[in-house]
């Protein structure tokens, strides 16, 4: 390819396009090609400008039709492309202008402005000079209105949002644009008219802001103004359909084109025929079994106008009979009319003639009862001419009135004495006419009789075609009959009779056709048993099609069948005869028979035959065997002789053989093919002598299935092999004996395998195809469907690689040619006479895989490439392959190195071979081996610098062939480690010399060190240090020696420091460096010669001037105790005796100073209170401490001797913190004395004047809500056992964040969640690790919530691992990554799976059975590493927090999503106006005012606090549940709460209509001395619209306020909740006395007559915000009954018993109480008597008492 940047060139406006040659050639000449230049217009139109976000937009740039057009002409194939800032989109051409479609804009604003660029060649973009406006889709909520009356100008109001000002603003109705005015961004107003063509439709409507994008639509209705129907006729109609209803009335034209009528009742719609404005019809549809239908009218919709006619169905009119069936002509007739009428309408008879629709004659009929009519019939003098001709006959039929609608017609004969109705025969052979009785029926009401002279006058008349007249006697044979003898007849007559010359009946036709001729019979024959069903041939039939016609068989006959003029079917009549018999066609009638056809065709009777037996009795499903069928009879059954072979499975199944050889006795044929089919099977053999008749008893024969090669197996071998041919060979029923291939004979043998055979082939085949034949010992030769294809022979000319280990398994490479010709036909290695499926990789090569071979193996093998079992007779086309014993790796050294690689690795083993081949494989990576000896050899590690972070396990595998690879083991590679110290660095030898790492030790095979030239003893001594042994140095006067040091002991890293080889006394390190001013702590000091070779009594320590003893002593250590000193930093020193010398510095010559600290004075600490389990971060002020920050061993010390380790944590060095241990006491609350301390001992470096509370753990065991809204504000509630000393320490944590609490009591605390930014997922790590000998291989299974996943391969990806989780309950919503840091190919397999979901419930860890790892040493290793947000947990001091009391975490989950959580209350009125409260999250508190939706309603809101909102509701028509939302701007929340719109309740009735004035519930002490009526215990409360959601009943007590101390206790309010039953009935119960406002011991106020007549208690409804005025109830004296009499009576009651008490009223619901039972009735006396009846007491028998009571309001 070559790129070349066009030159700019000079183009006249005028001409735009310019063409120039463009050359690329090295030596200025070569073809020229020609490049087009062109520059675009300097104006270009781009409409429109506007485009939703969502791109879409068809955006047209015109004034380019020139330019375009000239790059036409010139054949310049362009790629114009549009540009939008920077997305390029594809542009086509359309009649001069560019057409680019928007690209959508994911971030859009009211209005984003995207500047657009073009290009005609799909790279220059040059600019338009015009912007791209991209605005927010429109969408639309509500049109109104909702239906558009046709032809009328209407305006439409679109509501919805982001409607933007624009000039192309239009509504979109039906398929038009109509210009549109933009009133707000959520309302658009448009002006339409629409025509007919939408009447009676749904009309979608949009918007479109730009005049093409349109929104979503809404459909509205389209009608039209019906017309009014004044009248219709008929009313009554018939229930069959039919009846036609005429409608009157005005505005039919509007509805002209589509109108419609729909019966309501039959549910019928019939098409509306208009006449005019004024008059339309339509056809009445069948009734559907209804008895009537309001008519409606539509215009083409489903929506009908009920016109308000009704439309009465009456049944279908049919009569059954008329008698007589004859009218007289010369005067009146009275007929009598059968059928179903009904009295309540009128009836006519009508007259027709035949051959016509219009009525002769109508004339009214009277009505007799439900079946009968009765008509006179004169008839009338136009028809005279027409009966006295007896040319016709008239047909009668009854018309109804009311709906025009006429029955069936019956036929009458018109007659002036009788009226014949039959004649026979009427149909009369020419060759038979004149010698044929005429039988004549006569109708009523003439009758003959034998008795009775008619004279010789009365006689038959025939008239034929042509008019001649002649006669014959009639005579009477019975009362209604008469027999005459036809003449001659020359052609079609009538017949009727006559007397004096005079007609005397109507006639009847007579037909004489000629006589008809049969040419053949087929069958010509049959069984002398007859039924032979016989195909009469022949012409003439049809002229007898209505006659009665017989066949006649000699002297038997049988019932004919017409079919047409040439064909009549019969059934032979048996004959007892065998031989001919004449075959005539018989016309038969009641007297006789007539012959209608020639009588000289002949049919053969023969005997049937019998069959015997059948030579051979099978043979093959192809047929043609040669059978003999032997039997009886066979030799007169004619000469049509038929075979037949049914199968007996299916007799449908039939196969026939006609050719037949026929003797005496037998029938010898060839067999068809089977009927059976292929499988073959059992048939019965019949035999027929007329090919139709079968012989009734068979014979069986057996079908076969026929021989038929299969398939061959080899089916393409190469020439000059020795092969099995295999056939499979189908139907193989005798033993094969020769293979025929290529018409040479090998000998056959039947195979192992049912329907094989084998034929050894060992013969030169030419190339080409050879047919394949087999030949069995009963000499059947069959052929298969597939020849045998000899190809040349396959070269090959190398195999990599040559050798291979006898194991087998070895993938090699062979080399040679045309291998992909063999197309299907699978190739094979064969290593000597072993075979290999081989895989063609392309015509030159394959690939195949060795197999195994034996010790005795001679190496190395022959090895061809042939089709299976195609031995070569000679080798010209082998490669020699050599097998070896396999590898055996024992050991190798060193098991690691550095991962810049050049270690040499020794493996030791077995099996090694000196080839070129030979070579380690590190990985993925090959190094060349170098061979030492069969059991040793080397190879150098690679570099695996910058692929992975050390340390990295690899496999090491060893290849004598570089293809076949032993695993050796686990090789890892790691990094030098870097050294940051080197203590001491000067010192004899066999010192201790300690190497600090800057990164902790990670992998060590052999550690090691070497300083100088000398290997040194090494180890490891934590994670972070190693210790070496200086070793004595071979040249002593090496002062200082080069440190290196080893993780394996080969590869040795250096360091980058020395050691300094010196015998003098050294310190290299003391320890500590401080300590209290009041001294007595221990300092150990290290170094070398430290004993100055003398006793400990001769070396003294030295503290500024102070000199101590040393307490212990060794030639690198030493002791002694810190003597008192004031505070401050004295220096420190070894004194030594002999030699007199003095040790102040380090090894390193920095000075060796102490520093005294004064005391460490604590302020407080914080918290003082903890858990008994430990753990508190205890924070310890202290006073400005300067030296604190010198305290290196630092430790609070708890009580007398429990210590943990403490850290100074503020800058200022103030603050000191330490966990808190476990206390001593567990589980019981304690105190101790908190101090620190140097070194865990317990000397003090403070006073132990703090104290510290051990206390029991809080254990959470449950928290409630467990969700709420992302802004937090969610009261959540803890409880458990919680203890506490300080109620301000209390706080909760959800999640990362704290909050405070509210401890309410040792059960229960209570939090609020903060906002919440971030949702946090729960991750699970799952870890899988092997071993240097077990590397993963194999699968495993992972455990969810009981359901175990699918095989997971060990090393499988992490999206495997997803596609195998997402199957598990619970893992739709997860992913998954590789833990990369972690993942081993071979050893670890780590992978991370993140809950996605927000789920309100802990997660189980998911589980992995390792039962599929290959290998003993897995470990599995499952972890939650990240929790689901956000765990809640509770510190009661502050510091300490604590989850759950099984540890497991307790979740709030945080809802992201904008939403309605509840609603308060979630009731009220139908008619609105009721407050309600919306807790919401998800969205921040705005500035602009929420609106609260209910349903498809919005009201406006108000914001109360951040996640509440009030509002108050709409009104609503229906009582109904809605779902309440928010919308805040364009944004919607969703929504968990519902509103339940209910009727205001409506109250008919309260009961009781009074309470007492007091209860038993304030007053018992004082009214338990005398009797009183029970208090009462509810209101009854009766009337509609009562709901079961949370109604209380609210009790409103008003005083008068004379005679009250204070005007405050004039009023009370008492609330209780309502009791549902039903919708008509609630009650409310303890309705409160006036004895709550006064004192228990003082009734004074109730002998105020004044106050208890006054007082009333007012009662209402309170259902959520809304109160309803249930009504007012007055208060009465407390009635008590103080006497009985008399005191006993019947048990069956009705005794009359006078109660004396107080206060009784004269009220109708006075009512006695004798125990638990009502008395039937109560009469008031007097304020101090009452008549009671007793009730009926049920209670068994025996004495009872029972207290008496009175009540006066039940």
């Amino acid at each position: 390819n070559i790129e070349c940047i066009s030159n700019p060139i000079f183009i006249k406006d005028s001409q735009r396009i310019a063409v120039s040659n463009l050359t690329v050639t090295p030596h200025a000449r070569g073809n020229s090609l020609n490049f087009t230049f062109y520059s675009h217009p300097p104006s270009l139109v781009m409409l429109p400008t506007h485009g939703t976000s969502a791109g879409g937009t068809n955006v047209r740039i015109s004034e380019l039709a020139d330019i375009l057009r000239r790059l036409n002409a010139l054949e310049v194939q362009g790629k114009p492309s549009c540009k939008f800032n920077t997305i390029a989109v594809p542009a086509t051409v359309e009649f001069g202008e560019l057409v680019c479609v928007s690209p959508p804009l994911k971030a859009v604003s009211n209005s984003t402005v995207v500047p657009v660029a073009l290009s005609l060649n799909g790279e220059d973009f040059v600019r338009t000079h015009h912007d791209f406006h991209y605005y927010h889709p429109p969408s639309v909520t509500s049109v109104t209105p909702e239906i558009i009356w046709i032809e009328a100008a209407t305006e439409i109001v679109v509501r919805g949002l982001h409607f933007i000002p624009l000039n192309h603003a239009s509504c979109f109705v039906g398929s038009m644009m109509i210009p549109a005015e933009v009133v707000s961004s959520l309302e658009i107003r448009c002006h339409v008219q629409l025509n007919q063509t939408y009447s009676n439709n749904i009309v979608p409507v949009g918007v479109s802001l730009n005049g093409q994008d349109v929104s979503n639509i809404i459909p509205i209705l389209c009608q039209v103004n019906m017309p009014r129907i004044t009248s219709a006729s008929p009313l009554f109609v018939s229930d069959s359909g039919g009846t036609v209803v005429e409608l009157k009335g005005h505005g039919f034209e509007q509805i002209k084109r589509d109108g419609l009528v729909k019966l309501t009742g039959s549910n019928t719609v019939a098409k509306l025929i208009v006449t005019d404005d004024k008059t339309a019809s339509f056809d009445v549809p069948s009734s559907n079994g209804h008895d009537s239908s309001m008519i409606g009218i539509s215009y083409g919709s489903n929506t009908f106008m009920d016109t308000g006619v009704e439309l009465q169905y009456v049944p279908q009119l049919h009569i059954t009979a008329i008698d007589p069936p004859f009218v007289l002509i010369n005067r009146e007739s009275r007929l009598k009319v059968s059928g179903k009428f009904d009295q309540q309408f009128t009836y006519n008879c009508v007259l027709f003639e035949d051959d016509t629709s219009d009525p002769e004659l109508e004339i009214m009929a009277e009505y007799s009862n439900g079946t009968l009519l009765i008509c006179d019939v004169v008839i009338p003098t136009s028809l005279h001419t027409l009966t006295i001709n007896y040319q016709s006959s008239l047909s009668l039929a009854v018309r109804r009135n009311e709906d025009n609608q006429a029955s069936n017609a019956i036929e009458i004969f018109p007659t002036p004495q009788y009226a014949i109705d039959f004649v026979e025969p009427s149909i009369i052979p020419d060759a038979e006419a004149g010698a044929v009785d005429q039988l004549l029926r006569i109708a009523s009401p003439r009758e003959f009789t034998f008795s009775r002279s008619i004279g010789d006058s009365f006689y038959c008349m025939f008239v034929d075609e042509i008019g001649t007249i002649a006669s014959s006697k009639a005579n009477i044979i019975a009362a209604n009959e008469v027999r005459c003898v036809a003449p001659p007849l020359m052609g079609n007559a009538e017949v009727r009779l006559a007397r004096d010359g005079a007609p005397q009946s109507n006639s009847l036709a007579i037909r004489v056709p000629p006589i008809s001729q049969t040419i053949r019979l087929s069958p010509e024959s049959g069984p002398v048993s007859g039924g032979t069903r016989i195909k009469v041939h022949g012409v003439g039939f049809a002229a007898f099609s209505e006659a009665n016609i017989i066949c006649k068989f000699g002297n038997e006959s049988s019932t004919a069948e017409f079919v047409d003029d040439e064909t009549i079917y019969c059934l032979s009549a048996s004959n007892g005869i065998t031989g001919d018999v004449t075959f005539v066609l018989m016309q038969a009638y009641s007297h006789g028979l007539a012959a209608i056809s020639n009588s000289d065709t002949v049919f053969f009777y023969y005997s049937p035959p019998k069959l015997v037996e059948c030579i051979p009795f099978n043979g093959p499903v192809s047929g043609v065997t040669e059978i003999k069928l032997l039997g009886e009879g066979l030799s007169d059954i004619g000469s049509s002789i038929r075979v037949s072979f049914s199968s007996i499975a299916d007799p449908n199944r039939v196969a026939y053989s006609e050719e037949v050889k026929l003797s005496d006795s037998s029938i010898v044929l060839s067999t068809p093919p089977s009927p059976t089919g292929s499988k073959g099977g059992m048939v019965t053999i019949q035999v027929s002598g007329n090919g139709q008749d079968y012989s009734s008893s068979g014979i069986y024969y057996n079908y076969t299935e026929s021989i038929f090669i299969h398939s061959i197996h080899p089916q393409q071998v190469t020439e000059n092999s020795c092969f099995n041919l295999t056939l499979l060979v189908e139907n193989l029923f005798s033993a094969p004996s020769q293979c025929s291939v290529g018409g040479h004979m090998y000998s056959a043998r039947q195979g192992m395998i049912s329907g094989t055979v084998k034929c050894e082939i060992c013969f030169d085949l030419h190339e080409g195809y050879h047919q394949v034949g087999l030949v069995t010992d009963s000499g059947v030769l069959a052929y298969g469907s597939s020849d045998l294809e000899v190809r040349n022979q396959i070269n090959i000319t190398k195999m990599t690689p040559s050798m291979g280990p006898m194991d087998g398994g070895t993938i090699v490479i062979v080399k040679g040619n045309d291998f992909e010709s063999w197309g299907m036909v699978n190739l094979y290695c064969f290593f000597g006479d072993k075979p290999s499926l081989a895989k063609v990789i392309n015509d030159t090569a394959l690939q195949c895989e060795t197999r195994e071979a034996a010790f005795s193996t001679v190496s190395p093998l022959r090895t061809h490439v042939a089709p299976y079992h195609q031995l070569k007779k000679d080798l010209d086309s082998t490669v020699l392959y050599d097998y070896y014993e396999p590898e055996e790796i024992n050991s190798f050294i060193p098991r690691s190195g550095p991962i810049e690689g050049g270690t040499t690795v020794k493996i030791f083993g077995s099996g090694f071979i000196d080839t070129k081949y030979l070579s380690c494989k590190f990985g993925n990576a090959t190094t060349r081996a170098v061979f030492v000896s069969e059991d040793r050899i080397e190879c150098v590690s690679p570099s695996l610098k910058g692929s992975v972070a050390p340390p990295k396990s690899i496999p090491l595998m060893i290849s004598n062939n570089g293809v076949d690879h032993v695993f050796a083991g686990t090789y890892i590679y790691h990094v030098a480690p870097e050294v940051t110290r080197l203590y001491p660095s000067a010192g004899p030898a066999l010192t201790k010399v300690t190497l600090t790492l800057q990164k902790k030790l990670e992998w060590v095979e052999k550690l090691a060190c070497r300083i100088g030239d000398v290997l040194a003893l090494a180890n490891a001594t934590s994670e972070h240090e190693m210790q070496c042994i200086s070793p004595i140095q071979k040249d002593n006067e090496t002062p200082n020696a080069t440190v290196q040091m080893s993780l394996n002991g080969v590869d040795f890293f250096d360091v980058g420091l020395t050691f300094q080889y010196s015998n003098e006394p050294q310190i290299y390190s003391m320890s500590p460096g401080y300590g209290p001013m009041s001294g007595g702590n221990e300092v150990v000091v290290h170094g070398q010669s430290l004993d100055f070779s003398l006793g400990m009594g001769n070396v003294l320590c030295l503290f500024g001037s102070v000199k101590t003893m040393v307490t212990s002593l060794s030639a690198t250590k030493m002791t002694c105790i810190a003597p008192p000193q004031n505070h401050g930093t004295v220096s420190f020193g070894i004194i030594s005796k002999h030699p007199n010398m003095v040790l102040q510095k380090y090894h390193d010559n920095n000075l060796l100073t102490y520093i005294y600290l004064p005391p460490i004075l604590m302020s407080t600490i914080s918290p003082t209170f903890g858990s008994t389990i430990g753990g508190t971060l205890l924070s310890i002020h202290v006073e400005n401490h300067p030296q604190l920050p010198y305290v290196e061993n630092l430790y609070c010390v708890f009580g007398s001797k429990t210590t943990s380790i403490a850290q100074v944590e503020s800058s200022d060095r103030a603050m000191v913190s330490c966990l808190t241990p476990p206390s001593d006491k567990s589980g019981v609350n304690s105190v101790v004395s908190v101090g620190l301390a140097q070194d865990q001992k317990p000397t003090l470096l403070t006073s132990a004047d703090a104290q510290f509370q051990y206390t029991a753990k809080p254990e959470i065991k449950s928290i409630f809500p467990r969700r709420g809204p992302i802004n937090g504000g969610t009261i959540v509630t803890l409880q458990g056992n919680f203890e506490y000393t300080d109620k301000k320490s209390v706080h909760c944590k959800i999640g990362n964040q704290t909050s405070p609490a509210l401890f309410l009591s040792n059960e229960e605390v209570k939090c609020i969640t903060p906002g919440k930014k971030h949702i946090m997922r729960e991750i699970q790590a799952i870890r899988i690790t092997g071993s240097n000998t077990s590397p993963l291989e194999g699968s495993f299974t992972l455990l969810f919530r009981g359901a175990v996943s699918d095989p997971i391969s060990a090393s499988a990806s992490d999206d495997e691992m997803r596609e195998k989780l997402s199957s598990l309950p619970g893992m739709d919503d997860i992913s998954v990554t590789t833990d990369s840091a972690l993942v081993d190919a071979y050893l670890v397999q780590s992978f991370l799976v993140t809950f996605l979901g927000l789920v309100y419930e802990d997660q189980p860890l998911i589980s992995v059975d390792d039962a599929g790892i290959i290998g003993d040493n897995t470990s599995i290793f499952v972890e939650r590493i990240q929790p689901l947000c956000c765990d809640v947990s509770l510190s009661l001091n502050g510091v300490d927090y604590h989850s759950a009391e099984n540890g497991e975490p307790l979740i709030f989950v945080y809802d992201e999503k904008f939403l309605v959580a509840s609603i308060t209350p979630s009731h009220g009125s139908l008619n609105g106006g009721t407050d309600v409260n919306l807790m919401v999250s998800g969205i921040e508190q705005h500035n602009s005012g929420p609106m609260c939706v209910f349903g498809g309603d919005e009201v406006e809101g108000q914001w109360v606090e951040e996640g509440l909102v009030s509002c108050s509701t709409p009104a609503s028509l229906w009582e109904i549940g809605v779902t309440v939302g928010i919308r805040v701007g364009d944004v919607r929340s969703e929504s968990m709460a519902t509103y339940l719109f209910h009727p205001d309740p409506v109250i008919t009735s309260v009961f009781p209509k009074s309470l007492p004035s007091f209860s038993s519930e304030n007053q018992h002490s004082v009214l338990d001395s005398f009797q009183r009526d029970v208090a009462t215990s509810s209101v009854d409360i009766y009337g509609n619209h009562f709901h079961n959601s949370s109604m209380n009943c609210v009790f409103d007590i008003r005083l008068p306020s004379e005679g009250l101390k204070s005007l405050s206790r004039r009023r009370g309010i008492n609330r209780q909740t309502a009791i549902f039953y039903n919708s008509t009935f609630i009650r409310c119960p303890k309705p409160p006395s006036l004895g709550s406002f006064f004192s228990n011991t003082d009734l004074s106020w109730s002998t105020n007559e004044t106050l208890i007549a006054d007082a009333m208690l007012n009662i209402s409804l309170e259902a959520g915000a809304d109160w309803h005025l249930v009504g007012t109830i007055p208060y009465h004296a407390v009635v008590k009954t103080t006497s009985v009499f008399p005191r006993t009576g019947p048990r069956a009651g009705q005794t009359k018993v006078m109660v004396e008490g107080e206060n009784f009223v004269n009220s109708t619901h006075l009512t006695c109480k004798f125990g638990s039972e009502l008395g039937s009735s109560a009469q008031y006396i007097s304020p101090t008597k009452v008549l009671c009846l007793s009730p009926h007491f049920p209670f068994g028998y025996g004495r009872g008492v029972v207290p008496v009571q009175g009540a006066v309001n039940k």
